[in-house]
């Protein structure tokens, strides 16, 4: 039986076929952008113009535990420093890599080695830029020391216009699984649920695997409908436990992960690598070949529009993010950030999206 609530919305998600169709890499796109502020807050700048720069080389940085650096996902030349249209609607200090093409790895990488203590891998997991869906630290997520009686694996992926948790998981169930068995070892959680939608079969199957002799772990399946993957809501589906208004799911005993965080935890304490690329369903009815990319971070999303063949209508509308999370621009040169789940280019903007135009 599937977990669901009271009220949502039901609809038909995208078509199956897209579901189907695993992550593929992108060639080099020659300039990469990368926005400096956190949290309303400008990092402090650690390059200039000019600077070479390596894979994973830090951009921005602060002194602050509870912000991320900002690394080069590629390696080449710091082209300019300069104000942008962030995809938030407002102007931002952005730091733009001309790429050499190479992706030739910084020094400063360097593979985790012995036992780690959960202070240690907080560190690390700050240290590779791990954040949720919305952006928030998964570090300062996870380093929570009050006692949580749960830790939810959260894939219940229920907006329009995207699947790249679907492939996420099907494609790397043993990272994300390892990266959850590491968070709720840091966290010390009682219980911890692995909430699928109930479109991952496949996953389902391999995630078995990996709970049959826990006690601890447990599988629940809730349905696809908006919006069901909401923190609270699913806190609410999944322990009966309502989260209060200006109150967060901590305050009941409840710990809420992102697949994509998962993933990224255990790729940093594993091999030492920093948050580099992120998932991306690029969709819609204007858009000739419709993919799933990982996307490295930085990348100007028309530059995606142009590996899936273009437009096949004129002057569409490009929303960015989902349906009922995202925004709809006339502009294509915002980047692929960290919380950028899905980009898509309609003839028409569907209802409950916000209109954002910026020459």
């Amino acid at each position: 039986m599937a977990y669901t609530f009271s009220g949502g919305i039901s609809y038909r998600h995208l078509p199956a076929y897209l579901r189907r169709l695993p992550l593929r890499d992108m060639s080099d796109c020659g300039e990469y952008v990368y926005f400096t502020k956190q949290n309303g807050s400008e990092l402090n700048l650690l390059v200039s113009e000019g600077d070479k720069v390596r894979v994973g080389d830090k951009l921005a940085d602060e002194e602050n535990y509870g912000m991320l650096p900002v690394r080069s996902s590629v390696s080449g030349t710091v082209a300019r420093i300069e104000n942008r249209v962030h995809t938030s609607g407002h102007i931002e200090q952005a730091v733009v890599i001309a790429s050499d093409g190479l992706f030739s790895l910084s020094e400063n990488i360097t593979v985790p080695s012995g036992n780690l203590t959960p202070l240690e891998k907080l560190w690390l997991i700050r240290e590779a830029g791990a954040a949720e869906d919305d952006g928030f630290p998964t570090h300062v997520l996870i380093g929570n020391r009050r006692a949580m009686d749960y830790l939810i694996l959260n894939g219940a992926e229920c907006a329009p216009y995207s699947c790249s948790n679907f492939r996420r998981i099907t494609e790397n169930t043993d990272e994300v699984m390892d990266g959850f068995m590491n968070a709720l070892d840091i966290i010390n959680a009682r219980y911890g649920i692995i909430a699928l939608d109930s479109s991952m079969r496949d996953a389902r199957m391999r995630i078995k695997k990996h709970i049959r002799y826990s006690s601890k772990l447990k599988i629940i399946t809730v349905k696809n409908k908006f919006p069901q993957n909401n923190e609270k809501i699913l806190t609410k589906t999944i322990t009966g436990r309502t989260v209060p208004p200006m109150r967060s799911c901590a305050d009941m005993g409840v710990t809420v992960l992102s697949v994509e965080a998962a993933y990224n935890i255990s790729v940093a304490l594993n091999t030492g690598m920093p948050v580099l690329t992120k998932p991306v369903t690029v969709c819609g009815k204007s858009t000739v070949n419709p993919a799933n990319i990982n996307a490295r971070i930085g990348t100007p999303i028309s530059e995606l529009f142009n590996s899936c063949g273009g437009f096949n209508t004129e002057a569409p509308k490009i929303i960015y993010g989902t349906q009922f999370y995202g925004t709809v621009w006339d502009r294509l040169d915002l980047p692929v950030t960290s919380a950028t789940a899905g980009i898509a280019a309609v003839p028409v903007i569907p209802k409950n999206v916000s209109e954002m135009y910026l020459q």
